[in-house]
């Protein structure tokens, strides 16, 4: 899972959701510039993290 800082992108990014009223997640439309990555997760460590704030709400 890349960990990416929202100042350093040069193209839009927006919230958008599947469907109306859904969770939204962010999409880049266009290029990801190397230097806006500021951290690489394991995808295991990502679900464990998810799952922790899920069971705190």
């Amino acid at each position: 899972v890349l960990v990416i800082d929202p100042a350093r992108l040069t193209a839009p990014l927006r919230y958008e959701a599947m469907k109306p009223g859904g969770e939204e997640f962010p999409h880049l439309y266009g290029p990801l510039p190397v230097d806006a990555v500021v951290e690489v997760r394991r995808l295991d460590d990502w679900h464990h993290d998810r799952r922790e704030e899920d069971e705190s709400q």
